[in-house]
């Protein structure tokens, strides 16, 4: 790849958003449980079969579609502590805006233009990436995928190199065993595909052009690589299956993060902006525009609005069109005002300059602001960090240590969000519910809904065996006012974070 004057700047941004994402503290919900899974996976040297961990799920189905990120995530925390999962999360992200930048500045030569998509995209996935009064970055599988869905809509929509087909079957090589999202990633190829054979017959208003146009049947074939490269996963076909059926799962309807977009939320809010701005720029641009990514937009978007946790392959077709048209529209304007290119411009043939010193000094602006981070340290300096420091101000550490000093009789009722923690930092408690809410038979999650939203619970508890409670505060601070006036509970533990409740006199 060629480097222009323009790339340490891309560097430096980057580098600095590395060192920055590095430091952030970790969010609590996903990320310890597919750690544990990670930790069963490595220690039996085997892929579940079943759900492992819920007891209230036994027997259940498994389809471990994140197991490689699982061990993967495991061995780091093994080998680098809290500072190499941070890194990880921290990778994903700025590889992801790395790729976004680098193709931004290829197809349009423009810094400033390429850095406002990176700002529409990060306004869109602030609520996926981050959480928490602290700033705590979402850590999980899926960021592999959203990397991955980058690096195809790069090959979608570059330049046609031979390295394509090199990287497009190892990218859904790696994708089908890291996330299940690579349907995403088919479904960008597919219409892509769709929208250069509309292009082709716009043009041209003959439908063997478009048969006969080897951009078309690039596409066609680079799908067809990819979805056979997806097969070599420890499940086979049986992999696509599922990983349709996990979105069509009624628990998963309970989850904010997978009910319809609104402007009552934050990406909703940030979805409707980037719309606006992207109505003004297809108004306005004197570029051609392509039936492709219209198409992505509408369908990708159409998915963002029907759930909200798939605005994440919106948004990077949508920063990428704000390239696009934003550099194209300042083209046209200083065309009809001033010949004199723009301070972030890549002027003529800025794209054609290679420079051996513009590579060196990018490449060590980054090496630099790694050196600054946690994990360069843990490496210089050996000792892991305190552990406070490195996760959210929410995860329950306390209530999982009074628990581990003080064992949990029979079934536990946990809530959702502090299930994926316990299972990691209490092995074999049994946890109602967890992360894999998908897992969870329905009667089950139907019962847990109820029972934390306050109705009949007391029928619940009874029901399951539930001797020992773990609810979250400020979100469930109503049920533990409750569960304080009975008669048949005792608080054992609280904090600012939790409180625990304990039968005062056990059922059996």
């Amino acid at each position: 790849m060629r480097t222009t004057p323009k790339f340490p700047l891309l560097a430096a941004l980057l580098g600095l958003g590395l060192l920055w994402l590095s430091g952030l503290p970790l969010w609590h919900t996903d990320l310890w449980g597919h750690l544990a899974y990670g930790r069963y996976i490595w220690d039996t040297g085997s892929l579940p079969a079943t759900e492992p961990f819920m007891p209230l799920a036994r027997g259940v189905e498994f389809v471990d579609t994140a197991w490689l990120s699982q061990v993967i995530g495991y061995l780091a925390l093994q080998r680098l502590g809290l500072p190499g999962l941070q890194f990880l999360a921290a990778a994903c992200v700025t590889a992801t805006a790395g790729v976004l930048a680098w193709l931004g500045v290829r197809k349009t030569g423009h810094v400033g233009w390429t850095l406002l998509g990176l700002a529409a995209f990060a306004w869109l996935n602030w609520k996926q990436l981050f959480n928490g009064s602290d700033l705590s970055v979402v850590i999980r599988p899926q960021m592999a995928g959203m990397l991955a869905f980058v690096v195809t809509l790069a090959v979608a929509v570059g330049k046609p190199s031979r390295w394509h087909w090199f990287l497009i079957p190892l990218t859904f090589t790696a994708w089908a065993n890291l996330h299940g999202s690579f349907l995403a990633g088919l479904a960008l190829l597919g219409i892509f595909a769709v929208g250069r054979a509309g292009d082709v017959l716009r043009r041209t208003d003959k439908f063997g052009a478009t048969l006969r146009d080897w951009k078309f049947w690039r596409l066609i074939l680079l799908l067809e690589i990819a979805a056979v490269a997806v097969l070599l996963n420890p499940y086979g076909l049986r992999l696509y299956a599922d990983a349709y059926l996990l979105v069509k799962n009624a628990n998963l309807q309970n989850l904010v993060e997978w009910q319809p977009l609104t402007l009552r939320m934050q990406q909703g809010k940030a979805a409707a902006g980037v719309a606006f701005v992207l109505l003004f720029l297809y108004r306005m641009t004197p570029r051609r525009i392509g039936t492709g990514e219209v198409l992505a937009l509408l369908i990708l978007g159409g998915l963002a609005l029907w759930t909200s946790r798939m605005i994440i392959w919106w948004a990077p077709v949508a920063a990428y069109c704000v390239m696009l048209h934003s550099a194209a529209l300042w083209r046209a304007y200083r065309r009809h005002s001033v010949n004199a290119p723009t301070p972030l411009s890549l002027g003529r043939g800025g794209l054609d300059s290679p420079s051996i010193l513009c590579t060196i000094v990018g490449v060590a602006i980054i090496a630099a602001c790694f050196a600054f981070t946690p994990l360069a340290k843990f490496l210089v300096t050996g000792p892991r960090p305190e552990f406070g420091r490195a996760v959210s101000s929410q995860t329950p550490t306390g209530a999982a240590r009074h628990l581990t000093e003080n064992p949990a009789r029979g079934q536990v009722f946990n809530t959702y969000e502090y299930g994926d923690y316990l299972l990691w930092s209490n092995p074999g408690m049994p946890v109602f519910v967890a992360g894999h809410a998908h897992l969870v038979p329905t009667e089950v999650w139907k019962d847990y809904v109820a029972s934390i939203r306050g109705s009949d619970w007391e029928t619940t508890f009874d029901r399951y065996g539930v001797e020992t409670v773990v609810l979250d505060r400020p979100a469930r601070q109503a049920f533990i006012d409750r569960l304080r006036e009975e008669p048949d509970w005792n608080m054992t533990y609280e904090d600012r974070n939790s409180a625990v409740f304990r039968r005062t006199r056990p059922l059996r």
